[in-house]
């Protein structure tokens, strides 16, 4: 275990909202919905619609009360992108 992986941020069933974005199976997603749901005598869930940051593909995840998911490392900078015409 390396220094990095030491000191990643895990993120609980109640961190996963809108926007936030994951590392899920050494891949980076972006969390797109978020559903709470409690059934009567069973335990909690978070219901969340995920999209791969690279392929941009969008799927179904499930997470329970006691799973613990790796906040993404990513960095975001200004790009500006130019044209050229021929």
């Amino acid at each position: 275990m390396s220094f990095v992986d030491w000191h990643r941020t895990m993120l609980s069933m109640n961190d996963l909202k809108p926007g936030v974005l994951i590392e899920l199976e050494g891949e980076p997603y972006q969390v797109l919905e978020a559903h709470h749901n409690k059934v009567a005598q069973r335990r909690p869930v978070m219901q969340t619609k995920i999209r791969h940051l690279v392929s941009g593909k969008v799927r179904a995840e499930t997470f329970q009360q006691s799973d613990k998911v790796a906040e993404a490392d990513i960095e975001r900078i200004k790009a500006k992108f130019t044209y050229r015409t021929k």
